[in-house]
């Protein structure tokens, strides 16, 4: 596997951690917030981890809450926020560091149909601004909203489609369905 030019199983272990801290960006489908951060310090995290400077870190997070739409939940506990929120909070972490792709794990599965088109209309945006999104479903409906569906079996690839409709938009990312 390839990634910004590099084999990824030909780097070390520094490397291949450092290639996750800042070209790979994760939405976890159970969230994976810190409950003792606010939602502004959980996006702001990743940043400063790769090295970027507290202020550089806050004005990148405070921009990426205002593109989820929840710039005004900022200074609220994850516990304090719908499950919905907490997704958008995810996903703005995992574009705090400017990812050259996002790997989302089941990123609806936790949510209500309503939180659901939110969060598939935010990956759409995302999608149209350039960004590389890989959504792993069991949903079929989420998966149609892709441009290009790979299915497994048993952890092993199956089949792969094109895709030229959908319900929400074309999202651009590559879903996998697994059966």
């Amino acid at each position: 596997m390839w990634l910004n030019g590099r084999r990824i199983d030909d780097i070390g272990e520094r490397a291949l951690a450092r290639m996750r801290r800042t070209a790979v960006g994760f939405v976890f489908q159970s969230f994976h917030l810190m409950e003792e951060l606010t939602a502004v310090e959980n996006v702001e995290l990743p940043a400063l981890l790769a090295g970027r400077s507290p202020r550089a870190a806050r004005r990148r997070a405070q921009e990426l809450l205002e593109r989820v739409g929840l710039d005004h939940r900022a200074r609220f506990p994850p516990s304090a926020l719908s499950g919905g929120q907490r997704q958008r909070v995810a996903v703005a972490r995992a574009l705090s560091n400017e990812p050259s792709v996002v790997l989302a794990d089941e990123p609806t599965g936790n949510l209500d149909s309503a939180a659901t088109l939110d969060v598939l209309r935010l990956f759409d945006g995302l999608h149209e601004s350039g960004q590389t999104l890989v959504i792993v479903t069991h949903d079929a409906r989420i998966a149609a909203t892709a441009d290009r569906l790979i299915s497994m079996r048993d952890g092993a690839f199956v089949d792969e489609t094109r895709l030229t409709g959908g319900t929400t938009g074309r999202l651009g990312a590559l879903a996998g369905l697994e059966d």
